[in-house]
């Protein structure tokens, strides 16, 4: 899967993923909000749709099993996040991006 864009950022009290890659045909976008209250956290992947130029939900990953909701320190700024929080992100990312192969095959 090839990544066409990155981008961390942070929200009032959150930190922010958002990622979109190719995969064969599909166009995929990854979506990550590790808010300090952990039930607000969210991991989304949709696809775009080139009929209709819209981005349709595809799967998420429920808060309570999200491993960046555990090993992110939402207050931290984004240049300051630490290795380890960096790889709880990329764990939910991978996850994401499972799932939509399982799906799209």
């Amino acid at each position: 899967m090839k990544m066409l864009n990155e981008d961390y950022y942070n929200g009032s009290q959150s930190v922010q993923y958002q990622g979109v890659f190719q995969w064969n045909e599909y166009k995929l976008m990854i979506e990550l909000d590790i808010d300090s209250v952990s039930r607000q956290s969210s991991a989304t992947i949709s696809v775009f749709n080139k009929q209709d130029l819209d981005w349709n939900h595809l799967d998420s990953i429920h808060y309570s099993k999200m491993e960046s909701v555990e090993g992110v320190f939402a207050y931290r700024k984004v240049e300051q996040l630490q290795h380890k929080e960096i790889q709880a992100l990329k764990k939910d990312i991978e996850t994401l991006k499972r799932k939509a192969k399982q799906i799209l095959l």
